[in-house]
């Protein structure tokens, strides 16, 4: 942040969101990766079949995805200053 301290968030930390809390399996100190990233996609994919709701990205995530990578790029081109997203 521009105006703040920075600031670490890690794995199962309190001030991260239920969705996220509930997507780690490992506790905090652990580094989370490949295996960890399949296990989510099955585990979506099951809850999905099961008659839940998977937690997938669609086309809205996308977009909003690239318009914070084409903002990246923009800061990197004006001298890697902050830029409004």
């Amino acid at each position: 942040w521009a105006d703040r301290p920075y600031e670490v968030r890690r794995t199962g930390w309190a001030g991260t969101g239920g969705r996220s809390q509930e997507a780690a399996r490992l506790p905090a100190g652990h580094p989370e990766g490949y295996l960890e990233g399949f296990a989510e996609v099955y585990r979506n994919f099951y809850l999905t079949l099961d008659g839940g709701e998977g937690d997938y990205p669609d086309i809205t995530d996308g977009v909003l995805g690239m318009r914070f990578i084409a903002k990246v790029v923009e800061s990197s081109y004006a001298g890697a200053i902050w830029v409004e997203v």
